[in-house]
């Protein structure tokens, strides 16, 4: 029997696309609170650019996808300040730590990361890693068309279904950034996997350098050639991956894009630590428990 892969591609694009009328409330939602900081600016009298970024920017956003918006500043500010103008127009905010602090906001079900940068043309300009974020929006925007939009996410959507999504410290996934560098590179979904088949670690994607000796994964950042985009990518994730690529058949799609929940009794003799922690940061514990437990093994 004949696989119909084109019916395939529109049933996984229409389970993993919002519905044009739930993205444009969600779009909806964030024109609110850019107003919100627009004022902002008056009322605490700073000077910024709102920028709206992540993946709803790009137009490569999944069910589920979180939005980003920055605060760039022509030159030197007070983060503490920024944050506290912030607290006022969103008491409800939590507020997280990267290279600035920052705080996070729910919406309709919106999760939104307010975070302020400076504003560059260039990377040999930043100050920041937060500040080649907007670079990053725009290069999809110029290079990307609708149909490698569509092809980002369901490389994106694999990934998730496969445990290997996201760059945070806790999954040292792929980034949705680096799922589309692959689609840069490899022009669709199903190129990128003939392609994984193929792979061994460590991966050098584009002309090696010695300056990334080590990382499992090498793929220059196009706006800042001095970057790894896959440098956080762990060899666990990256083998997984792999193999993903090697067993995919578009027969059994649904086991990789949408696979059943699968439940796991703990084994008898075994040993298992509970604790509470109200005000852990999942990016900073996580990681520190996984350390944890490669000690505990050996």
């Amino acid at each position: 029997m004949s696989i119909d892969k084109s019916r395939i591609r529109s049933d996984i694009l229409f389970a993993i696309k919002e519905p044009e009328e739930a993205r444009r409330a969600k779009l909806g939602e964030i024109e609110k609170i850019v107003s919100q900081l627009n004022e902002m600016k008056k009322s605490e009298g700073m000077e910024f650019e709102v920028f709206v970024g992540g993946s709803l920017a790009k137009g490569t956003d999944i069910k589920g996808s979180d939005a980003d918006i920055f605060l760039l500043f022509n030159g030197n500010f007070d983060p503490l300040g920024v944050v506290k103008g912030l607290r006022k127009i969103f008491p409800d905010g939590k507020e997280e730590y990267s290279e600035h602090p920052y705080i996070t906001i729910e919406r309709n079900g919106l999760s939104v990361d307010i975070v302020p940068g400076y504003k560059t043309s260039s990377p040999d300009k930043m100050k920041t890693s937060v500040d080649r974020t907007p670079l990053h929006v725009e290069f999809v925007r110029k290079k990307f068309d609708e149909e490698m939009k569509d092809e980002a996410r369901m490389l994106k959507q694999f990934l998730k279904g496969i445990g290997a999504y996201g760059a945070e410290s806790s999954v040292r996934g792929m980034s949705g950034y680096v799922a589309e560098l692959l689609i840069y590179h490899y022009g669709t979904f199903e190129n990128v996997l003939k392609e994984a088949s193929k792979w061994r670690i460590p991966v050098v994607i584009g002309e090696e350098s010695e300056r990334f000796k080590g990382a499992n994964m090498v793929l220059i950042d196009p706006v800042d050639t001095d970057r790894n985009a896959a440098a956080n990518v762990s060899e666990g994730n990256l083998a997984t991956f792999i193999l993903a690529a090697n067993l995919f058949s578009w027969e059994r799609w649904k086991d990789f894009f949408f696979p059943k929940i699968r439940y796991f009794s703990i084994p008898d003799g075994a040993v298992a630590v509970r604790f509470t922690c109200k005000k852990c940061n999942p990016e900073v514990i996580i990681p520190n428990l996984k350390r944890i437990s490669d000690i505990l093994k050996k």
